[in-house]
């Protein structure tokens, strides 16, 4: 079986080498070269195929009608999709790189509750639901989910948090409950 196995790997390389032209097997320079320039043209397609996934990717990430956002285990922007940026106000590029509680939040330290930090300890996803969104006229109320991202050792190597914008909920449940509460209060 092991022999079958040598020899069928032996005929597929034979297989190849025939394919490829050869000066010493009749080939002609000429095709040796179109060989050649073939071989180093085709990182040309395979950069043109990352970056038309690269835009996909992005296209499908800037769809989503949530914020989404990268961070490093101490709390730094790594990216976020156009939501986000429109979300915290201000363009993407003056995100990366900073702090998200100072960008996000408006502290000067991690938020005591971070979802992020959380997500990260215990290895599971962590939601916040209906915060307020700080300094925000009027204001946004916004659900976070928060993602651990593991390396390849188990260790964390940061989070991904997707807000969601749940303002119009809120509000709504805000007038039942007033509704509510005038009800009662008639009743009463």
């Amino acid at each position: 079986k092991a022999r079958q196995t040598n020899s069928r790997k032996l005929a597929v390389s034979s297989a190849r080498r025939a394919a490829r032209p050869s000066a010493r097997a009749g080939g002609s320079l000429k095709e040796l070269a179109a060989h050649h320039r073939r071989d180093i043209a085709q990182p040309d397609h395979s950069l043109e195929a990352i970056r038309r996934s690269e835009e996909r990717y992005r296209a499908l990430v800037d769809s989503i009608p949530m914020g989404i956002a990268m961070i490093s285990p101490d709390h730094k922007i790594l990216s976020m999709n156009a939501y986000m940026s429109r979300m915290v106000g201000k363009p993407i590029a003056a995100l990366l790189g900073t702090d998200c509680f100072r960008r996000f939040s408006n502290r000067d330290k991690p938020c005591p509750d971070c979802p992020g930090t959380r997500a990260m300890a215990t290895g599971r996803r962590v939601e916040r639901e209906a915060m307020p969104v700080p300094n925000r006229v009027p204001p946004i109320y916004v659900r976070i989910q928060a993602y651990p991202v593991l390396a390849p050792d188990g260790s964390a190597a940061g989070f991904i948090e997707i807000v969601e914008d749940v303002t119009d909920r809120k509000r709504a449940e805000d007038a039942i409950r007033q509704s509510e509460e005038r009800q009662r209060a008639i009743r009463s």
